[in-house]
Formats: structure tokens, C-alpha cells, sequence
């Protein structure tokens, strides 16, 4: 049997709701030729069960059973170490494709010899589908960067809105921490990519999940600890491959001193001080950021904290509601 053309990595993590809907969507493919990869991520729902059926049924399948809970960067990498495909497709396992998903992709992707194939998608909530235009047509590389490594930003920061060659991602790191992950694995992505493509069709449906979002004041620790994590290794490679920093700023900065003052906002992490001492040039540009808000107070604030000097949180609980 020849080796699969496309391997698609499902990260699988207590989505029995979903679990069918997503997997419906991978088996009515009019591309045939692909392999499925199911990463349970020790799950404590019956969706390793689940994943295990589906494999007894169909012979592209196959599942790995992780030992532990490892989030969803390293199962991504769990799967890619064992895919075959000369192309590699991301689903998330609460999400769903359409049916012409791969055959788009993949004739985009050899007729046009890309490294990466883009495509846009939609946004369901709550029964309302929103489109959402991808299109980075007549970007450079600093641009998309730019937009990547912009955490409200949709272009291009999401695995799961390309085709990737299995030969870009064997270069990338995989970060261990899982928030914004996808991010630190673009950057690299654009980066090492010598031609990026692009199909103007919606192909992927982004279910938004407000049960996967906790703010718990433990998990929201955990979020904003793994996210400095991760800025900071997309730092140090923009750094060490384009030795000029510069050439992503204003944003980068503005970015990085947003992420400050989040961290200045939580009572834990301004203590440990995980954020405050992180790239400290981007301190110049904290009265020309746009990204914190109009407050002069709230940048005043952040450069205060820059030098060190913390106000008390009495004065803080206003300064929060200053727009």
C-alpha cells in the first residue's frame, strides 16, 4: 500500500459531544488518499473509546493513547512523529471540514509547488456562521509576522488554517506550553517557507466552545504563565534569524507590553514577576502603544511598574476601569 498523500493530526482531549461531527467530516473527504491520526490526550471522557471504534472501522485511522495529559502542542508533535504523509493537515477535534477540504489543498498545493496552502473558514457560534477572509495576497514575511504574533489577530495564527509539507514542520520547535502554541509554530513556519499560498474558499468550521474556556483564577495563572512562555521563544527566533527586531515593531512591543499589564492586573503573577523583566526594550514604546487602550493612566501605570515601582492594588481596582 502506497504511503498516504495528506496525514491529518487530530489532537482528541474529552470531545465526545463533538467527536462524531468532526470525524463525519474527515470520512466524507472526496480525497481519498490520506491517513488519520488520533491523538488521545488522555482523556477522561469515553473519547478514547470513541477514537478506538472509529479505527476498527476504517483502515486510515490510526490512534495513539498518551500516557499522560500533555496539552496540545506536544500531541500535535506526537502525531506528526508517526505521520507519512508528505503533507500535513491540523484539525481540531470539536471542529469540522468540509467535504472538498483536502482536494482544494493539496492540488493547490503541488500545482503551485507550496510549502504552505492558506484558506479562509468560518466562525460558528451559536448558530450564527461569520466568514473570516484569510487572505495574505501580496504580504511580505515581516507582515504576516506581524499579524501572527498579534494575539487578537485570526490571520494566519490558527495550524488549523493550512497545508503544511511535512519537510517545513520537521525544522520547527514545538513549544510545551499550550497557550498560543499555534503561534510559535507559525512564526517559524512563514519564516522557513519559500512559497505560501492561498485559496479565497472558507473549508474549515471554527465551532467556538465556551466551555473550553476557563477563568478560574488558577487556570487563568496557568494561561498567562505558558503564553510569556511562549512569546518568549518567538522572541529569541525572530531574533536570532532576523537579528533585527526592529523590523516587527511597533507590534511587537505593543504586544509584549499589553501581556505586561496583564500580568500586573493578577495579583500572583505580578508577584513572581514572570513578565516585567521580558524584552525591556519594548518600555520606549509604551506611550505609543494603541493596543492598551487610550488611558494615559493605564501607560503610566506599565511604565511605572517598568522602573519598578508597584501601586497598590486598592488604586489598581480603579485604574481597571479607566478606558
Amino acid at each position: 500500500m502506497e504511503n498516504p498523500k495528506v496525514s491529518i493530526i487530530v489532537p482528541v482531549y474529552n470531545v465526545e459531544k463533538y467527536f462524531a461531527r468532526c470525524m463525519e467530516s474527515i470520512a466524507a473527504q472526496t480525497f481519498n488518499n490520506f491517513e488519520c491520526i488520533l491523538v488521545d490526550d488522555a482523556s477522561t471522557d469515553v473519547s478514547p473509546a470513541l477514537c478506538d471504534e472509529r479505527a476498527k472501522k476504517d483502515t486510515r485511522i490510526k490512534v495513539i493513547h498518551n500516557s499522560e495529559n500533555k496539552g496540545a502542542s506536544i500531541s500535535r508533535k506526537i502525531g506528526l512523529d508517526s505521520a507519512n504523509g508528505n503533507y500535513i493537515l491540523f484539525i481540531d477535534s470539536d471542529d469540522w471540514v468540509e467535504p472538498d477540504m483536502i482536494d482544494n489543498l493539496y492540488t493547490k498545493a503541488i500545482d503551485g509547488n507550496f510549502d504552505v496552502v492558506c484558506y479562509d473558514f468560518w466562525w460558528d457560534n451559536i448558530g450564527r456562521s461569520t466568514y473570516i477572509n484569510q487572505d495574505i495576497l501580496g504580504m511580505d514575511k515581516t507582515t504576516l509576522i506581524k499579524y501572527i504574533i498579534d494575539t487578537d489577530s485570526v490571520l494566519m495564527g490558527q495550524l488549523w488554517t493550512k497545508l503544511y509539507s511535512r519537510t517545513i514542520l520537521t525544522r520547527v520547535q514545538f513549544p510545551t506550553a499550550s497557550h498560543f502554541e499555534e503561534r510559535v509554530i507559525n512564526v517559524q513556519v512563514v519564516s522557513y517557507a519559500q512559497k505560501i499560498g492561498y485559496i479565497h474558499k472558507a473549508l474549515y468550521h471554527y465551532c467556538y466552545n465556551p466551555q473550553s474556556i476557563c477563568n478560574e483564577e488558577n487556570k487563568e495563572l496557568t494561561r498567562q504563565t505558558e503564553t510569556c512562555s511562549n512569546y518568549k521563544i518567538i522572541v529569541s527566533f525572530l531574533h536570532d534569524t532576523y537579528k533585527d527586531l526592529n523590523l516587527f515593531e511597533p507590534e511587537l512591543s505593543n504586544i509584549i507590553n499589553r501581556m505586561k499589564f496583564r500580568f500586573i492586573l493578577n495579583k500572583t503573577t505580578r508577584t513572581k514577576n514572570l513578565m516585567l523583566e521580558f524584552c525591556p526594550e519594548s518600555n520606549k514604546y509604551i506611550f505609543r502603544s494603541i493596543f492598551i487602550g487610550s488611558s494615559s493612566v493605564k501607560k503610566l501605570f506599565l511604565w511605572l511598574a517598568s522602573k519598578g515601582i508597584l501601586l497598590p492594588f486598592k488604586l489598581l481596582d480603579i485604574i481597571k476601569h479607566i478606558k
